[in-house]
């Protein structure tokens, strides 16, 4: 078995439309990790000049000299309090208003620092797990598509005719290049995110190394399963355009159709929702039932009364985990029973 994996390991790395995939799924997420480098680079002093210059040309302007003026006359519709500072003492009351009123030098520099709480906060680690799981179902779909296509999974039984053993070392094939890509793209990326952090002298919640640890090791076995579906569904349908379509009308046209049929709980059903609360964690969708507008309680109760459909890891592992199993049962029975021609 190790040696028919290194096999197809090795026809796997030759197929340039795969390698190109690869490559795709590399650059990708280490471009994204560029880009967030570049928008939250430090402030140079040339910058920091120029935002000061263009605060003092603003201050100038006669609109922000006459709103200075009616700040310092009714200073609490500006927003400055008395708990804040002291409204009979006019010098506090100019200071507040400059700072509430004028132009400040922070709003002419857009750009924050690196901070990877938000970064994980915004979902980025999600976007550059679902690049890499679409890429991975197209490596799935043209490692198997392109023998069936050439007529070269005859020849390859030829010299092992046990079937159930070539279509476990393919599968295998795929689902290791699958699981040491998103390993190692995901700690590229997170660890170099982590290490720019680290030399601007950016500190680093005690709590995001464990949830990006949490999300990444989430996201492999993601990315891995989706390589694995793309090669179960062409070794069942024998056709990469074939996978290829009922992967667009599962993805986009079914969750479509349930999202405007008006079925209660249709999220449960859609793929998309499933793979992100394994990533990120439980999701919640309100349902909008005449009998749940007028409901009031705590969040077991909606959700035991119906108005409330949570979408939780569990149920992400055993929606997709069942998708996949189906995929790969029926690719196997399928393999050992049709010809080959």
């Amino acid at each position: 078995m190790i040696r028919a994996t290194r096999v197809e390991l090795t026809r796997l790395r030759w197929r340039r439309a795969i390698v190109l995939l690869l490559l795709t799924a590399v650059v990708v997420p280490l471009a994204i990790a560029v880009v967030i480098g570049w928008q939250t680079r430090p402030v140079t002093h040339a910058e920091l000049e120029r935002a000061q210059q263009q605060v003092e040309r603003e201050v100038d302007q006669p609109y922000y000299q006459r709103q200075l003026e009616r700040c310092a006359e009714r200073p609490e519709r500006y927003g400055v309090r008395p708990r804040d500072t002291d409204l009979d003492d006019p010098a506090a009351v100019a200071a507040a208003c400059e700072e509430q009123s004028l132009p400040q030098v922070d709003w002419f520099l857009q750009r924050s620092p690196l901070d990877l709480g938000r970064v994980y906060e915004d979902t980025v680690g999600v976007a550059v797990v679902t690049v890499m799981a679409l890429l991975m179902i197209l490596v799935g779909a043209t490692f198997a598509g392109h023998d069936w296509n050439t007529g070269s999974m005859g020849n390859q039984l030829l010299v092992e005719s046990r079937r159930g053993r070539t279509w476990a070392a393919k599968g295998l094939a795929v689902l290791l290049v699958g699981l040491v890509l998103a390993a190692v793209v995901l700690a590229a990326f997170w660890g170099g995110l982590a290490g720019l952090a680290s030399l601007r002298g950016e500190p680093v919640g005690d709590a995001v190394p464990g949830l990006v640890w949490a999300q990444s090791w989430r996201g492999v076995l993601l990315v891995a399963g989706a390589a694995l579906g793309g090669y179960f569904l062409t070794m069942l349908m024998r056709s990469t355009v074939a996978t290829l379509g009922l992967l667009f009308v599962t993805a986009v046209v079914v969750p479509l159709l349930l999202s405007i049929s008006g079925i209660d709980g249709n999220e449960c059903l859609q793929p998309q929702y499933h793979a992100v609360a394994w990533l990120t964690g439980p999701l919640s969708f309100p349902q909008y039932d005449l009998s749940c507008q007028n409901l009031r309680g705590d969040r077991e109760a909606r959700i035991e009364a119906g108005c409330l459909v949570v979408v939780d890891r569990t149920d992400a592992a055993v929606y997709l985990g069942g998708l996949l199993v189906l995929a790969g049962g029926a690719s196997l029975v399928s393999f050992g029973r049709r010809d080959v021609a």
